[in-house]
């Protein structure tokens, strides 16, 4: 396994390019962070082998040739003043033709053959020429024209960012790059500097953005990653860019020698707080954003253009309170600046080396054993006293993991690159039973934020959320509304079952946990229960167009994962599991809000009720001094009894490295 996502493609035949992401998934208001590294695959020493080879080769041929010419003079010197009669020269020819020219032919094509081979194997060794490459980001917001009106967004944005939807785009039939036609570039092959031109800003753009939503039949296969030029264009959405990071240089020109690996340190400004986190599992829209890598291939004095995309995850900005911003589409795009970019240089003695500004997120926590210093006993009696009143209060986290950093953090202080306990402190009183968990001011990323909120009791929740609900702007929403772990079903007024959730706050790698208990009702009885993760997709009415709108569905289910129990009559207690789909390249999203639609998930419980009677369901079909056969009846009357209980589902706190 990796720590980090790492995506590999070949851009040569013996070079490979690696992206090494410093988080999967990235969030709003931080930063994107990646090492772009370029890998020759040959090798010195094996170049260095096979040049042998060749000259091994050419010494034996040069000594059969050398060999033959003595032959063919010793023969001439014997034959030397003997006349040639008709019958031995036709011997001679029909001799040399039937015994040698079969033979020589063959090691000639053998060795032609084994030369070209192994010259072949010399150029995958030899050094390759690379020109001007380049990184940069990109987001695209896709939408279904058929069900998005497009006259709702600003048009300008389309020409500011150079995208027109007629322009004709051709695709490289090597590569799978699309081209342009010179028609689009216009004379001269320059672009304006207007910023109403529609050619304006078109140097950030190098690709065909026609990538539309997942096909919803393979969304959820782990197996079907997305892949680097994708060729599946799909015509019928619509585009609009709202993100862009332009072009940063990696270098302009490069030598790649065999086994030489050249690495480089991409970092941009901090995204938007409000930018849109990453979507793609609906048939109506999709918010998609891509790394994209550009260089000029130098061979045989040609140049070869190649450009690659590398989808990437971002998600949304979760403040301490559990607040996040309501997401703009359709209006000015972010254009932000270029990235920085610094060469990671490797020392010939050190196999892997990261420059300081890669080893800063990784450093992991300073160890305790070298730190010696005297602590007074009124320190060591409190330290001991707050972690037995942790120890007591165990139900406020999902890892003891957690309960070991909290109490290293209080007893040696907090870590500079401490990515767990950060963003929150302990305020011991008096008394430590009062000891209770408060908020920073000023929190340190959204995963922190994350981890604090399901560090928290419901009590204190209860309460965050509470305050959170008057936060100034309006464009700041509480996602824990009335945070609930116990759920009563009623219907009818009679009590049907009670739900009890595993925790409070889930996230998109969250396994959700449920136990139904069974409540005792004198005229109904469950025989089966069915438990579906829904993602609900709502789509604001103003967007919708008019034939969408007057069916009235501006709403889209997709069940995520389901889990059936039936026969159960001696059991009021039942376990269930659900479990989110997950992978590095294949994340579910977290619950947002945009200006267009919103993303929601719910559990959906549907029970299978049948009247309680003084018969029973099953009949005695034979029976000895042995013991009875039971048969059960071959139809039970009942009905289906459906309810919805909303699920906070918030994003991972976790890297999702790779293997």
């Amino acid at each position: 396994m990796h720590d980090h996502r790492i995506d590999s493609l070949l851009i040569a035949d013996n070079v490979r390019l690696e992206i090494v992401h410093e988080s999967n998934p990235y969030f709003a208001g931080e930063q994107i962070s990646f090492v772009v590294r370029l890998r020759h695959l040959g090798s010195v020493d094996k170049c260095n082998l096979l040049k042998e080879k060749i000259e091994e080769l050419h010494k034996s041929i040069e000594t059969r040739i050398d060999n033959e010419e003595s032959i063919l003079h010793e023969q001439n010197e014997q034959n030397n003043g003997h006349m040639w009669s008709m019958k031995n020269l036709f011997g001679a020819l029909r001799g040399n033709r039937d015994d040698e020219s079969g033979d020589h032919h063959d090691i000639e094509l053998d060795n032609e053959r084994y030369g070209e081979y192994i010259s072949k194997q010399i150029q995958y060794h030899k050094p390759v020429n690379l020109m001007a490459g380049f990184v940069q980001v990109l987001g695209i917001f896709q939408y279904s024209p058929d069900t998005i009106k497009s006259t709702t967004f600003d048009t300008s944005t389309n020409k500011l960012i150079f995208l027109n939807q007629s322009t004709h785009m051709t695709v490289n039939n090597v590569d799978g790059i699309p081209s342009e036609s010179n028609e689009a570039i216009g004379p001269g092959g320059e672009s304006s500097d207007n910023n109403t031109d529609p050619k304006y800003l078109k140097k950030y753009f190098q690709s065909h953005f026609k990538f539309g939503p997942q096909d919803p039949d393979i969304t959820f296969d782990s197996t079907d990653l997305p892949t680097f030029n994708v060729q599946d264009f799909f015509e019928e959405y619509d585009n609009l860019p709202f993100l862009v990071i332009p072009q940063s240089l990696l270098f302009p020109e490069l030598t790649l020698r065999p086994g030489e690996v050249k690495s480089y340190h991409f970092k941009s400004n901090k995204l938007p707080n409000d930018l849109c986190p990453s979507y793609k599992y609906s048939e109506n829209m999709a918010i998609n954003y891509y790394v994209e890598f550009g260089v000029n291939k130098v061979e045989s004095n040609q140049i070869s253009p190649l450009f690659i995309k590398s989808p990437i995850y971002i998600s949304p900005l979760v403040t301490s309170e559990g607040c996040q911003y309501t997401s703009e589409l359709g209006s000015k795009p972010y254009i932000m600046e270029p990235g920085t970019i610094k060469e990671v240089v490797q020392t010939p003695n050190v196999t892997r080396k990261h420059s300081t500004d890669l080893s800063t997120p990784f450093n992991r926590r300073k160890s305790s054993i070298s730190i010696r210093r005297d602590v007074p006993e009124i320190e060591v009696e409190k330290l001991k006293n707050s972690f037995v009143d942790l120890i007591k209060k165990t139900e406020n986290y999902d890892d003891i993991e957690d309960l070991v950093d909290f109490q290293l953090n209080l007893q040696f202080g907090k870590q500079e690159n401490d990515s767990i306990t950060n963003s929150i402190k302990t305020n011991t009183a008096t008394d430590s039973t009062d000891s209770k968990l408060i908020f920073n001011q000023i929190s340190n990323s959204s995963k922190e934020n994350i981890s604090s909120l399901k560090r928290l009791p419901l009590s204190t929740l209860t309460s965050v959320t509470l305050a959170s609900s008057s936060v100034e702007g309006t464009r700041l929403e509480p996602q824990l509304v009335n945070p609930q772990k116990n759920y009563i079903i009623n219907r009818n007024g009679e009590t049907i079952a009670t739900a009890a959730f595993s925790k409070i706050v889930y996230t998109v790698t969250d396994d959700i946990n449920i136990t139904i208990q069974l409540a005792d009702n004198p005229n109904l009885s469950v025989s089966g229960i069915n438990a579906s993760l829904e993602l609900i997709e709502v789509i604001n009415s103003n967007y919708l167009n008019d034939t969408v709108a007057g069916n009235a569905k501006n709403h889209n289910i997709r069940t995520i994962s389901s889990a059936r129990v039936v026969s159960f009559d001696e059991t009021g207690l039942i376990p269930l599991k659900l479990t989110i789909p997950k992978s590095p390249m294949n994340l579910m999203p977290s619950q947002f809000k945009t200006n267009v639609f919103q993303v929601k998930w719910s559990l959906l419980l549907r029970f299978i009720l049948i009247p309680k009677s003084s018969s029973s369901n099953v009949f005695e079909f034979y029976g000895d001094k042995k013991g009875i056969f039971f048969h059960s009846t071959e139809n039970i009357e009942g009905e289906e009894f459906d309810c919805r209980v909303p699920i906070s589902i918030l994003p991972t706190t976790k890297d999702m490295g790779g293997w």
